[in-house]
């Protein structure tokens, strides 16, 4: 049993570790896209980014305004109205589908970064939560040697690392995003280690 938890904890470290650097997690989803669903992954495979897909559908909706808007001069000009009144409610169905499958995209990648970001949050809750209160109690019982001058070093370094812990892992519990909560369980786990391996 501590063996799995050892390895879920090198995964979800390195987990965090490869997307620290990104700007967005978003940027890293992939789509499939189905006539009757979205589905959002983490896995590559033979999908494509879902920033893909909207960047290409943006530039569908784009030229396609830009049609019905040279069909919209010809019509005020009232060349063919009838037919070109027919074209240009095409394209406004067309452009309307277009935005409606973008928006489903957009929705889907939301919705799986939301609950993504609360799973993986859940998870770093469950592991931390442990060392919350022990690291608290250990920062609370050196707490009136503080600012003594005569502990050693290493002892004031440590009462340092224990209550930046605690206020790392109170970060952790109270993050709404993954800046947050990524630079804070990269901190935990830098402390931890400063902490735990001394």
């Amino acid at each position: 049993m501590k063996k799995k938890f050892f390895v879920l904890n090198i995964i979800v470290v390195w987990f965090f570790l490869g997307y620290s650097f990104a700007n967005n997690m978003k940027d890293n989803f992939f789509c499939v896209v189905s006539p009757n669903a979205i589905t959002v992954t983490i896995e590559k495979e033979n999908n494509y980014k879902c920033s893909t897909y909207l960047d290409v559908l943006s530039q569908a909706i784009s030229k396609e305004y830009k049609d019905f808007l040279e069909i919209q001069d010809i019509i005020e000009q009232g060349y063919d109205v009838d037919f070109w009144t027919t074209i240009r409610n095409d394209k406004i169905e067309r452009i309307k589908k277009i935005l409606l499958v973008r928006e489903q995209i957009e929705e889907a990648v939301i919705s799986f970064n939301n609950n993504m970001f609360d799973k993986i949050k859940e998870y770093l809750i469950f592991s931390v939560s442990p060392y919350h209160l022990k690291y608290k109690r250990f920062a609370k019982s050196f707490k009136q040697f503080e600012n003594s001058r005569t502990l050693p070093l290493n002892v004031r370094n440590m009462i340092t690392y224990l209550k930046e812990q605690v206020q790392v892992i109170e970060n952790i519990l109270t993050a709404e995003d993954y800046d947050v909560l990524i630079k804070n369980f990269n901190r935990y786990v830098y402390l931890k280690k400063q902490i735990e391996w001394k």
